[in-house]
């Protein structure tokens, strides 16, 4: 049942199922895909790349839980196919290999109960990436602490973590300049395999803030394997930077009444009391 607005479960049967986009067309790289599978008993499922013998073979945990239940599912980004070529950096694969893998890339699901039984046969997911040239910039995901936020009394640094929709480098100003003019850079991991649920996590610390609203710009530049190289000018920036706001409060927390005070005597019996804090 689970699945991003804009893709399709297709050519379904009991053997498993294709996922394309609404309009047929192969997953565009690095796009977040969700899609899941439902057993008709409480059950551990694993998912892997490539065929495997038997359950206890198999690489990964079906969405990253182990846990015996009835609906499961599955989060991950799809590398383009320059990205794993550069991740792999191996002279026995070409691109036309990984190519051909990735646009026809089958994913094998097997199902345990918790008496051992798993299905012999395999269910396979199939899909594939969209190949060409990546002309679409990184997007930021998440921040941890949330943007609009409210921090405490004279707070003058934060250390902020954010995800990327994919392997970027990332810079940040206060004020709102391209990439390039950007004086100070996030921490970014860049390889395939440092993906997480949310994507890739860069972090940075923010530093000269003052009482009041704090204001940033977040800019991002995606395939970081392309740096220094013939191709550099490839890479994709964000046009527009991502407004990160952060509220230093003006003055510090004060208890300013508290109700009921002095000395409170009760007998031996059981009593409640409501306090009031004035802050």
């Amino acid at each position: 049942g689970i699945i991003n607005e804009s893709y399709s479960y297709i050519n379904i049967s009991q053997n498993g199922f294709k996922i394309k986009t609404k309009s047929g067309d192969c997953i565009p790289a690095f796009s977040p895909l969700m899609f899941g599978i439902n057993t008709d008993k409480a059950a551990q499922c694993k998912i892997d790349l490539v065929s495997r013998s038997n359950f206890e073979s198999m690489e990964n945990d079906f969405g990253g839980s182990n846990i015996f239940m009835y609906n499961h599912s599955q989060a991950l980004s799809l590398p383009s196919p320059e990205a794993l070529m550069n991740y792999l950096n191996d002279t026995n694969v070409t691109y036309r290999e990984i190519l051909n893998r990735m646009g026809n890339l089958r994913m094998y699901v097997r199902c345990q109960d918790n008496f051992g039984n798993y299905n012999p046969t395999e269910y396979v997911i199939e899909t594939c990436v969209k190949s060409g040239q990546d002309t679409t910039p990184p997007m930021i995901t998440y921040t941890i602490p949330q943007n609009n936020g409210k921090l405490k009394n004279n707070q003058a640094i934060l250390d902020v973590n954010i995800g990327v929709s994919e392997p970027a480098n990332c810079k940040w100003s206060k004020q709102d300049k391209n990439y390039t003019s950007m004086e100070n850079s996030f921490s970014c991991e860049t390889d395939i395999d440092r993906e997480t649920i949310l994507g890739w996590n860069c972090n940075a610390t923010l530093n000269n803030l003052t009482k009041g609203e704090n204001i940033f710009y977040f800019r991002c530049l995606d395939q970081p394997w392309l740096a220094g190289t013939a191709n550099e000018s490839k890479r994709n920036a964000n046009s527009q930077s991502f407004v990160y706001k952060q509220y230093v409060t003006d003055s510090p927390l004060v208890i300013t009444k508290v109700s009921p005070n002095g000395t409170l005597k009760f007998g031996g019996a059981a009593t409640s009391i409501s306090f009031y804090l004035g802050v």
